[in-house]
């Protein structure tokens, strides 16, 4: 539980680390980091949950767009309501949602592939991340 004045001053560390992969992979795919050489700078970052591993884009909000998605506008417009409501107010249930847009989402064990849009996963799914490289 936590207070709504205090939620954004609590951070989520696996959504911190997930979209610090993110930005980083986005970096080294634009040839921004330079400074480091890796072994496998080719590759797709996963996320695994308990039950599934899910690739697709993260969704940083890192750029403009004059038609937003339905989840983005969602979670902007839920952002722009929390200021409205009592700061006394207890928030339960609290992990940092993760948008996530061209999802594919592959059960570990055999199973139907489902591709989505969009989704949302909260951070509290997350397991660990992967790093799944080109051959």
């Amino acid at each position: 539980m936590l207070k709504l004045k205090d939620l954004n001053l609590a951070m989520d560390h696996k959504k911190a680390l997930t979209t610090h992969m993110v930005e980083l992979k986005k970096k080294l795919d634009n040839g921004d980091l330079t400074e480091q050489e890796f072994v496998n700078k080719r590759g797709k970052l996963v996320i695994f949950t308990q039950s599934t591993m899910i690739e697709g884009q993260v969704n940083l909000f890192d750029q403009e767009s004059n038609k937003p998605t339905f989840f983005e506008y969602g979670l902007e417009d839920l952002e722009g309501g929390l200021d409205d409501l009592p700061p006394e107010m207890t928030a339960f249930n609290v992990s940092g949602p993760i948008h996530i847009k061209h999802a594919i989402i592959k059960p570990l064990t055999n199973g139907e592939t489902t591709m989505l849009d969009e989704m949302i996963l909260f951070s509290d799914q997350i397991m660990g991340l992967g790093f799944k490289g080109i051959t």
